[in-house]
């Protein structure tokens, strides 16, 4: 049986696992992990409540805390896009729970009236994951804040 350590994720990722109730990678997890780890694309499909979260944010996770230094002015880590609000909610807070006890943290924007204040966040915090919608993605793409 495969473990989380077993896919090489962080010491700090698993001492927070640990007080989580994922004990056990899913198939998704066991599958997914070593591609995002290695730096490859992925496109993964599984039922509702298997994990993909997990499955594409321990790695995103590791990947972040493995850079050991700041990032450059006016970037982010990851952007994550999802179709509703309620499914960038949920993917949020999942994360949330991941990030517990490092540098990295998470921000919702789910509103055009969102984006406009997190154009600013993105640029002063460090170690930013961002969730958006996508329709609150494309009046910011267009903002004259983001460069191109």
């Amino acid at each position: 049986m495969t473990t989380f350590a077993d896919l090489g994720l962080s010491p700090s990722i698993l001492k927070t696992l640990e007080k989580t109730t994922l004990k056990m990678p899913t198939p998704i997890q066991v599958q997914a992990i070593p591609h995002i780890m290695a730096g490859r694309d992925l496109m993964g499909l599984a039922q509702t409540g298997t994990g993909k979260t997990a499955a594409f944010g321990l790695p995103l996770l590791h990947r972040i805390l493995d850079l050991g230094h700041p990032p450059a002015p006016k970037t982010v880590r990851a952007l994550i896009l999802a179709p509703t609000r309620e499914l960038v909610s949920q993917i949020a807070d999942n994360l949330e729970v991941f990030t517990k006890g490092t540098a990295v943290k998470v921000a919702m924007v789910v509103g055009v009236a969102m984006c406009f204040w997190m154009i600013a966040a993105i640029w002063c915090w460090m170690r930013r994951i961002t969730c958006w919608t996508w329709g609150s993605s494309i009046p910011c793409a267009k903002s004259p804040s983001i460069s191109r």
